[in-house]
């Protein structure tokens, strides 16, 4: 009888008994379940230690082991279930190619027991942005950009990639990152665009590369070889150390194409990738790289269109290379361009990226380049851990998933994309009286009136739309492929650092409130918001400590330390936004679930579900349904309506612990054998809801829409951002 301690403990989970039926995770006895939580965490992307020598550590990240329990009992507490822990390529192997750093494997291992003892389910994100920390981002380790032939030292100058100068940095801060709020432009940028480009297609595109200390091997070898290799690694030591709560792995954050498929060298679709300060081309990047100074597009924001080009900017005006002197120039060397005689560089295959240049044949990113990966190392890491493995995949953000998928198949898969309301972003900007969907703007419709949308209503409608394509997607996959969204969130320094400096977080409230109402109308039962990062300490420390983001649902500032006034024991210090993200949800539903919703504006929770089949009473374990009802939205008990009318009064147990502390939040509920439909609605039986005024104010914004989209392209100079 698989009844636990808590509605979302999932201690009796692992990979083998992890399952699926459509479009939903299930367990061994037919319930589904409902995998909700956090990424862990975004301190994860940079070291926690850099010695005078350069040696560095990440132990410690994303938190010191010495305070892993308490806060993973705390996240419990919050009705967390799973985790998506992010590693990256640079915290295992950032020494030299083959050597591991063992200390922080141990860290992990001694953490992610914890975990697995309060039973929380993970899965790891192997992370990256942008490539690397170096080229503004995170994720491979330094060394990869010499075996291309690169000197990280000389990014910046040549323009290869946006990094802050020190001069910056000084003005933003210690902790602002690599890039700063600049560091999306990246992927446009010369240094991720080779990188990405030789990690998937190097053997295509760059046939003639050697390196002496690997003869004979090409750049796409030698890097899938060793991160390949070094995910097996830590497979392996998870394995030895029993770590049965891990059910999966997420192969690669947000992986892009760098430059395959790009049609012209010498222009960038300006709707999918984020054009703003200078912007050279991929074949102006080229030459900028070689040290040729050039003048190049400099980018602002704008509106209805995202930025507009201003003017230009003379870059690299020293003429400095970012070849190292003993290697050669790759894109050079393949004919892609050269100097003529005068010494003007000169592009003589605009379309090189187009087509496989053996034998001219068209290529799709996804099908030949991105799929092969996948499923090599997905069958290198099941050889290790067994099949019943789960893959998380993730398509190329803004792209179809189409062609993830082998023709094969890959056994247990679930679809993991990650969603934004890129506008907010990247903006910091946010207004409940009107949004606009950006997804569809910036796959390039130009139907402003069509995407506006007025109102929180609007503002669910909007977002309700936008995650709808996750479930659309679905067609590309297997039937029984679950969606569970891997990333999504809410930058809390959002309109001039509101927040902050009001101590009112009614905005990014809203926001969040949107995007989970929009997933629970949706039916996306799974999601990890982003993000848990132990060290925000506000926007005075650069919030999350990464390119001036600011998205952690915790932090130590003053403005949230004591928001929750020390309720219930201390259960959700630090914690911002606390009455949206802890919320009534069913973990474990004996059937299968119509609806699981969340009113909060009723204070009632509904629960639709068709029970499974039993014909024995005593099969409990596919007739018990586990709900979790956090008592800071019932502080005095429960009403209980079932379809039937039948209306009980619940007094909860204690069954969530923190420290010495127990919280009443598990509710379990037994259908009885052949019943039909089952509807259950959970109430506050003291709570009324307000009565509303006639006239609304979306109904009013409704009538003025034309003349306010009228009034917004014609006047403002703030745009959306992809």
């Amino acid at each position: 009888m698989p009844v636990t301690c808590d509605a979302n403990d999932f201690a009796y989970i692992k990979a083998s008994t992890l399952s699926s039926n459509g479009r939903q995770f299930t367990d061994e006895f037919g319930r589904t379940l409902s995998l909700r939580g956090l990424n862990v965490g975004g301190d994860t992307k940079l070291p926690s230690s850099v010695s005078s020598d350069g040696k560095l550590s990440f132990v410690g990240r994303p938190f010191p082991l010495e305070e892993a329990r308490q806060r993973l009992e705390q996240m419990k507490a919050w009705g967390v279930g799973m985790l998506r822990w992010l590693v990256t390529w640079e915290a295992l192997e950032h020494r030299a190619p083959g050597i591991y750093d063992d200390d922080y494997v141990s860290y992990l291992i001694a953490v992610l027991k914890i975990a697995k003892n309060l039973g929380l389910l993970v899965f790891i994100d192997i992370h990256q942005d942008v490539w690397s920390r170096h080229s503004g981002g995170s994720g491979a380790p330094e060394w990869t950009f010499e075996l291309a032939g690169l000197d990280v030292t000389k990014l910046r100058e040549t323009h290869a990639a946006s990094l802050l100068s020190e001069e910056e940095k000084g003005e933003l801060g210690a902790d602002a990152g690599p890039s700063g709020r600049l560091w999306p432009t990246n992927y446009s940028k010369f240094a991720v665009g080779t990188m990405f480009t030789l990690f998937f297609a190097g053997s295509t595109f760059a046939p003639s590369f050697e390196h002496p200390k690997f003869p004979g091997e090409n750049i796409q070898d030698i890097l899938q070889k060793y991160y390949i290799a070094a995910l097996s690694h830590l497979a392996r030591r998870l394995k030895k150390a029993k770590l049965t709560n891990v059910v999966g792995w997420d192969l690669m954050n947000e992986p892009h194409h760098g430059w395959i498929g790009l049609k012209d060298l010498r222009r960038y679709n300006e709707d999918k990738e984020l054009h703003l300060g200078a912007m050279p081309t991929a074949v102006e990047g080229m030459y900028l790289a070689a040290g040729i100074p050039m003048s190049v597009p400099y980018y602002e924001r704008s509106w209805p269109h995202p930025t507009r080009k201003t003017g230009t900017r003379l870059m690299n005006k020293e003429g400095v290379s970012v070849w190292k002197e003993e290697r050669k120039d790759i894109w050079r060397a393949e004919g892609v361009w050269d100097v003529n005689g005068t010494g003007t560089p000169s592009l003589l295959k605009p379309t090189y990226f187009t087509k496989d240049p053996r034998n001219r044949a068209e290529i799709d990113f996804r099908r030949d380049f991105y799929a092969p990966f996948v499923q090599k190392l997905t069958i290198e890491l099941r050889s290790i851990l067994g099949l019943d493995t789960w893959i998380f995949l993730e398509p190329v953000p803004n792209e179809s998933p189409k062609w993830i998928m082998p023709n094969d198949g890959l056994g247990k898969v679930c679809y993991a994309p990650h969603w934004y309301d890129l506008r907010v972003l990247f903006e910091k900007e946010f207004s409940p009286k009107v949004s606009f969907n950006v997804q569809a703007l910036s796959n390039g419709s130009r139907n402003l009136l069509a995407h506006t949308y007025l109102g929180l209503n609007g503002l669910l409608k909007n977002y309700t739309t936008q995650f709808k394509t996750f479930v659309d997607d679905l067609r590309h996959f297997p039937i029984n492929t679950p969606v569970l969204i891997g990333e999504t969130g809410v930058p809390f320094d959002q309109n001039d650092r509101h927040g902050y400096k009001t101590g009112d977080w009614t905005l990014p409230s809203q926001q969040l409130e949107a995007m989970l109402g929009a997933m629970e109308k949706n039916l996306i039962l799974n999601y990890t918001l982003w993000t848990y990062s132990a060290g925000n300490n506000g926007p005075e420390t650069a919030g999350d400590k990464w390119n001036l983001e600011d998205l952690s649902l915790i932090s130590q500032h003053s403005s949230v330390k004591d928001l929750n006034g020390g309720a219930h024991e201390g259960i959700y210090d630090n914690l911002r936004v606390t009455d949206v993200f802890i919320r009534p949800y069913a973990p474990k539903v004996a059937g299968e679930v119509k609806e699981m919703i969340w009113d909060p504006k009723k204070k009632l929770f509904k629960l639709v579900f068709m029970p499974n089949v039993v014909k024995d009473e005593e099969d409990y374990g596919r007739r018990i349904t586990e709900i979790f009802i956090p008592r800071i939205h019932f502080p005095k008990g429960l009403k209980l309506i079932e379809r039937a009318g039948k209306e009980k009064k619940i007094v909860l147990e204690p069954k969530i612990k923190y420290g010495d502390i127990t919280e009443d939040q598990t509710v379990y509920y037994m259908h009885e054998v052949g019943q039909d439909l089952v509807t259950l609605e959970f109430s506050d039986p003291e709570h009324e809801v307000e009565e509303k005024s006639a006239v609304s104010w979306t109904l009013i914004l409704t009538l003025m829409l034309p003349l306010l989209v009228l009034l917004l392209a014609l006047g403002s100079r703030k745009g959306y951002l992809e």
